[in-house]
């Protein structure tokens, strides 16, 4: 393996299990979307296009996503 292979790998489990701490760690919504806000312009900095679904996903969802840190259902 490379050294990007494996920067590459390091960094997108760091984003991915990053965004499952978000959902996993954060009750309020205010807390939960300024972290979600901050990975996701990591993610999008890094050009790793392995997450442009999930970025399409949040922009398209955004609220839903918000709501659920608040009631804690989808």
């Amino acid at each position: 393996m490379t050294a990007y292979a494996s920067y590459y790998h390091k960094k997108v489990y760091y984003f991915s299990t990053r965004l499952g701490l978000i959902y996993h760690q954060y009750k309020h919504k205010n807390t939960a979307l300024t972290k979600l806000t901050k990975w996701y312009e990591k993610v999008d900095k890094s050009g790793f296009s392995i997450f442009e679904r999930v970025t399409r996903t949040i922009q398209t969802h955004y609220l839903e996503i918000i709501n659920f840190f608040e009631k804690r259902s989808t």
